[in-house]
């Protein structure tokens, strides 16, 4: 009697797929973890990193996290916007995850994404003067120019008012004990930002989340839009027709956006309302409607004003 063989599975073999990520520390780490268990729950596609960053310890202890989580590393040392620069219209369709507490950094890596195109999530948290913390992400595929560059622009800003880099000053020993509390909320948030928005850069697909977003608390987020007013700071009711005559993303009635307003000297940030009603902006918790109201809007918006002298902290 002929005996038959045992059959063996063949483990199929995932198409292999490269990932920048831009800064290697805590936000960089968290990317990592990220990609791993993206990693385990893909059947068809694996994704490798090339990791980019200035300091070479920070490259070595990445490289040890790659290592146990099961994810394919390779380091590369250098400035993110250098890199990805050099690397030109050859590696134009490489996904760029930024996460560094430089946003002078990152608003170059803005403008050369711009310009190579190149697709990029991009995550920073924010200490602002009044003491509230934000968080920023952003998912932009390679033809979203005209909002990379928007980007540059309110990051090139924040630069300049930027008095302190680091995770100590905002949420580790010299930060608020309620930002060390709500942290983790901001991070689980960015977490899940990237890994909804991962295969929908990769293939070019249509991202579920706004262009830019913005988080006050870690849970809710608001589409973010940026005005540029560097020419001079527009009273409250000319940023609301401007914003509804043209805004940069999809706005939907009855729902809360801010608004980053990029003047001469500063940023002034606007909460606002597209009232599903009227269609309506009210500005800052202020319908803008009348003289009274604007006047009203633009003192409630002074109070989010970041200046030199207003500065804020940045972490990854």
């Amino acid at each position: 009697m002929k005996r038959t063989q045992p059959v063996v599975p063949v483990t199929p073999t995932r198409t292999q797929i490269v990932v920048d990520i831009g800064g290697v520390h805590r936000g960089g780490e968290e990317a990592l973890a990220t990609i791993a268990g993206w990693n385990a729950s893909s059947p068809d596609v694996e994704l490798s990193i090339r990791g980019i960053d200035q300091n070479p310890n920070r490259l070595r202890d990445a490289t040890a996290v790659a290592a146990r989580l099961g994810v394919r590393f390779t380091a590369h040392r250098g400035r993110v916007q250098d890199v990805i620069a050099a690397d030109g219209v050859a590696l134009a369709e490489r996904l760029l995850i930024v996460a560094t507490d430089d946003a002078r950094g990152d608003a170059e890596t803005c403008v050369v994404a711009a310009e190579t195109p190149r697709p990029f999530l991009l995550y920073l948290i924010i200490r602002l003067p009044n003491k509230d913390l934000l968080g920023l992400s952003a998912v932009l595929p390679k033809a979203a120019t005209d909002l990379k560059l928007a980007l540059s622009i309110f990051l090139f800003a924040l630069a300049d008012c930027t008095v302190r880099r680091g995770f100590s000053a905002v949420l580790g020993a010299e930060g608020l004990p309620e930002h060390v509390f709500r942290g983790p909320h901001y991070r689980s948030r960015f977490r899940a930002h990237l890994a909804d928005n991962i295969p929908r850069l990769l293939w070019e697909l249509e991202p579920e989340a706004a262009p830019i977003e913005v988080t006050f608390d870690g849970e809710t987020r608001l589409p973010f839009l940026i005005e540029d007013s560097r020419a001079g700071w527009r009273d409250a009711a000319s940023l609301a027709r401007d914003v509804l005559a043209r805004p940069s993303v999809v706005i939907a009635p009855g729902k809360d956006l801010c608004i980053g307003e990029v003047g001469p000297d500063g940023i002034r940030l606007h909460i606002a309302r597209y009232r599903a009603v009227d269609r309506a902006l009210s500005l800052n918790e202020t319908p803008v409607i009348d003289e009274a109201a604007m006047e009203e809007a633009l003192r409630r918006g002074k109070r989010q004003t970041i200046s030199r002298s207003y500065p804020v902290y940045t972490t990854d």
